[in-house]
């Protein structure tokens, strides 16, 4: 797995986590596998303000959908 930031504001907002991967970012939910999920491109890296995105977590801190969603990017993009 390539290097990855992941960020957790805590659940303040549906798209609880933000996701920096080869500069780009991608936002999502707990259940980010569900049609009522989120788990979505919102960026690139040098355009994103990491001051608000709170607390940087490890990638094993994330619930199961979100790790199969970064899988899933990694097995496409590599």
């Amino acid at each position: 797995m390539k290097p990855i930031e992941i960020y957790d504001n805590g659940g303040k907002s549906f798209d609880r986590y933000t996701i920096f991967i080869n500069g780009l970012v991608y936002g999502a939910s707990t259940n980010a596998l569900s049609p009522q999920g989120f788990f979505q491109f919102v960026g690139f890296s040098n355009e994103i303000d990491k001051s608000a995105l709170g607390k940087r977590i490890d990638f094993e801190a994330l619930p199961s959908e979100v790790k199969e969603q970064i899988r899933r990017i990694e097995a496409v993009y590599g």
